[in-house]
């Protein structure tokens, strides 16, 4: 009887330890954005009002990094309110060929030379869809097979902000 209850035990022990790590994690992520977004003066200027960052590694989820990619071609003049970040990127000429100079160039676009945005406590195989709210992290959602809708929540926040003036 005794074997039983302790191999429930364990069972239940892992399992919370498994969605406290997973809670740290997230943790860690969003006071990363925030120190990254409220103390790196080679950052702070360009993110200060914007309600949205889009973070697109250069590597990982080939598909996923794909359809972020062709998601900033399509929706770069949707709003003012978003910035859009590329890191990780081991060729600036490639990435400036896949996007675009003009958007490569746009002010709506943070080229991450110096990885800030891919640090080991950021890094993901997935592009990542962070919500700011006060200039602070409220929500963070990647862009994966698992979360399909993570493009579309984007798209429909897209839509309620303001747009380009240009």
């Amino acid at each position: 009887m005794y074997p039983k209850i302790k191999h429930e035990f364990l069972i239940l022990l892992s399992f919370l330890i498994m969605v406290v790590s997973c809670e740290n994690h997230s943790d860690s992520r969003y006071s990363e954005i925030n120190n990254l977004i409220h103390s790196n003066s080679k950052i702070e200027d360009g993110f200060k009002d914007k309600d949205m960052l889009f973070i697109i590694p250069n590597a990982g989820c080939r598909g996923c990094i794909t359809t972020a990619e062709t998601f900033v071609i399509e929706n770069i003049d949707r709003s003012e309110s978003i910035k859009y970040i590329f890191t990780g990127t081991s060729s600036q000429k490639a990435l400036k060929l896949k996007i675009g100079s003009e958007i490569y160039n746009s002010k709506k676009v943070f080229i991450d030379h110096e990885d800030f945005f891919y640090s080991p406590g950021l890094i993901s195989i997935y592009p990542l869809v962070v919500y700011l709210k006060g200039g602070l992290v409220s929500r963070i959602e990647e862009v994966s097979p698992e979360n399909s809708n993570a493009l579309a929540n984007l798209e429909t926040e897209l839509l309620t902000r303001p747009q380009n003036n240009n």
